[in-house]
């Protein structure tokens, strides 16, 4: 009994709490994207420094009510961030509900790690200068309500995993050079 005593009493003082750990977590995905986008778009994100977003007020950082204050929101719009989502733990974003970076300068390809983010209900990589296909993948984010991928330089064809996504009320995928049919399992 004293030694469960005992170990009640250390986990409770020395174990840091799951919430603080996925805040630390977070923060060390996101700043390591940070770093990896050109030094202007490092300069506009210059309020994200620290171990917890939510305490550390991050630009354009959202984070849920209540005592365990969890990031639910990324929207960084019209900063001209600069680079490419290669370097984003999508992993240690799955919690997020909403991840907008619309209007910014970002390039390459939307990585297939993007269907990690499953809670996501709100997607916007809008006007930006993406390039390649829309990964299968996007097809695992079932909690979407609205996709914006519009005006980039986004090819190939809509996949028809984006029939997964029964929860969608708006789409926007025009100026891109997609082709090919629109999968009849949108919008059913």
């Amino acid at each position: 009994m004293a030694l469960l005593l005992l170990f009640s009493y250390y986990n409770l003082l020395c174990v840091p709490s799951f919430a603080t750990a996925s805040s630390t977590n977070l923060a060390s995905a996101l700043l390591k994207w940070k770093f990896s986008l050109d030094k202007q778009s490092q300069s506009a994100l210059s309020s994200w420094v620290g171990t917890n977003p939510c305490q550390n007020n991050w630009t354009g950082i959202g984070c849920s009510n209540g005592s365990e204050r969890v990031v639910t929101s990324i929207i960084v719009q019209h900063v001209n961030l600069t680079g490419t989502l290669d370097d984003l733990d999508t992993w240690s974003l799955r919690d997020l509900e909403t991840f907008d970076l619309s209007f910014n300068l970002l390039y390459g390809s939307i990585p297939s790690s993007i269907g990690n983010m499953s809670n996501l209900k709100y997607l916007a990589l809008a006007t930006n200068n993406f390039s390649g296909e829309i990964p299968f993948e996007i097809g695992m984010l079932t909690s979407l309500t609205v996709l914006y991928l519009n005006t980039n330089t986004l090819t190939g064809h809509i996949p028809d995993s984006t029939g997964n996504l029964t929860n969608l009320t708006s789409l926007n995928l025009y100026e891109n050079r997609l082709n090919g049919r629109i999968p009849n399992s949108i919008g059913c």
